[in-house]
């Protein structure tokens, strides 16, 4: 892994972002938020961030600390002690020294995921770049939680992606365009499917879900990730 110069820890200033500036991050659980409903917290077991736990089902669920891809994967890699690219200095120049970050969180623009039964209904899935796609079949739940989608259910906006892991299986599946056919099937830009137990290397110069040959799911701050557990593990 090569690491650019943009301060000490790069995916620090988001984790801050999402902690509301808190300045230390570890691997033990917090508290979980105070519920509007009763004001009560709710209980956040104990567990190592790399165990072989078994994740929750549904959108945004908590993955109860089970690694996503192999520990010896890139994304897992910590990055404050990676070696410094020598082009570092040109590349964050030519992103610009004065350009704000620009993550998108929420319901709106976030990526929403959803952790599904291995025995979710499966569909063969015809792709835009059907070549450097994997052929499946993808597992789409009933009510598939989809980007851009502005209701429970319903069609997404934008680049619509489509990110599920089946809980047991632990492969996880992200689609791009991805939109209900009409007929009973779905259609996309783009698909691929990554084992995250194993590890995934896709062809050089494919694309993926991210149209850059990487997966989506393993850069997204998730909230299990980074508050329920307060984990500096977030790969940004």
């Amino acid at each position: 892994m090569i690491a650019l110069r943009a301060g000490p820890v790069t995916r620090l200033v988001f984790v801050a972002a999402v902690m509301g500036g808190a300045a230390a991050c570890t691997d033990s659980p917090i508290a979980s938020p105070v519920t509007a409903a009763t004001g009560a917290r709710s209980p956040n077991p104990a567990m190592p961030i790399d165990s072989a736990a078994r994740a929750d089902l549904g959108v945004n669920a908590d993955l109860n600390g089970r690694l996503v891809l192999p520990a010896s994967d890139p994304w897992n890699q910590p990055v404050d002690t990676a070696q410094l690219d020598p082009n570092s200095d040109l590349i964050l120049n030519t992103i610009g020294g004065g350009t704000s970050l620009h993550p998108d969180w929420g319901p709106t623009w976030g990526f929403p995921y959803a952790v599904i039964p291995d025995n979710t209904q499966r569909y063969t899935i015809p792709f835009m770049y059907q070549s450097e796609s994997d052929p499946g079949p993808y597992p789409v739940p009933a009510c598939p939680a989809i980007e851009g989608a502005s209701t429970p259910c319903g069609p997404g906006g934008g680049d619509s992606h489509l990110l599920v892991i089946t809980q047991n299986e632990w492969k996880l599946y992200e689609i791009w365009l991805f939109a209900a056919d009409g007929n009973g099937g779905y259609t996309g830009g783009s698909g691929a499917i990554w084992d995250l137990i194993n590890g995934t290397t896709r062809p050089a110069g494919w694309t993926s879900a991210d149209a850059a040959g990487l997966p989506i799911l393993p850069g997204l701050i998730r909230y299990d990730e980074e508050i329920g557990r307060a984990s500096c593990r977030e790969r940004v």
